[in-house]
């Protein structure tokens, strides 16, 4: 069986399957990555969303109908929010909140206010 390519006799077998494993190796190696990707990821965390926010569909969770204490991004998120109220003008830093039955239900970090206890929303921003 000849090394070397001669156009009068082709590609020698053992070349052809050779350059077969390289070709098939090549084309399924991102295969093989999607499939990988595709898993279910290890979270260190206690409980996960990913979502695509275009799609609203949700590409991972874990644990995400248990109740859990708010996490600082849960904060963060409501400062954006009440932020946004003021600036559109909804809602003013001197504005009256009465705390409901609800919120003084709440559990995890809290500032222990009491259902019906009023406070300014300059006041509320300062205890998140």
């Amino acid at each position: 069986m000849p090394d070397t390519y001669d156009p009068k006799e082709g590609i020698p077998i053992l070349k052809k399957f050779a350059l077969f494993l390289l070709a098939a190796a090549v084309t399924l190696t991102p295969l093989s990555r999607v499939a990988h990707a595709a898993a279910e990821p290890e979270l260190a965390a206690e409980a996960a969303v990913l979502m695509d926010a275009a799609a609203g569909q949700v590409l991972c969770e874990k644990n995400s109908h248990d109740r859990l204490r708010p996490a600082s991004v849960t904060k963060i998120m409501t400062l954006l929010l009440v932020m946004e109220a003021v600036d559109s003008g909804r809602l003013s830093l001197e504005d009256t909140i009465t705390v409901s039955a609800f919120a003084a239900g709440m559990g995890g970090s809290q500032v222990y206010l009491e259902e019906g206890e009023q406070m300014s929303a300059a006041e509320m921003i300062k205890c998140v």
